[in-house]
């Protein structure tokens, strides 16, 4: 998840920084985080299973 979702986020860190402005999907007018995870369930799982290893670890 980190790779395929939040590298390219993390891209844009000092701009966010900066701004105070969101630097995810809501970024250039796209949906609300959840929206965008809810919306395929290949990503949710994905999501789920990266909450999943970061409660393990």
């Amino acid at each position: 998840m980190s790779n395929n979702r939040l590298f390219s986020f993390w891209n844009d860190l000092e701009t966010c920084l900066k701004t105070g402005l969101p630097e995810n999907e809501t970024k250039n007018g796209g949906p609300s985080l959840f929206e965008a995870i809810y919306a395929k369930e290949d990503r949710l799982r994905e999501f789920i299973h990266g909450m999943g290893g970061i409660q393990t670890s």
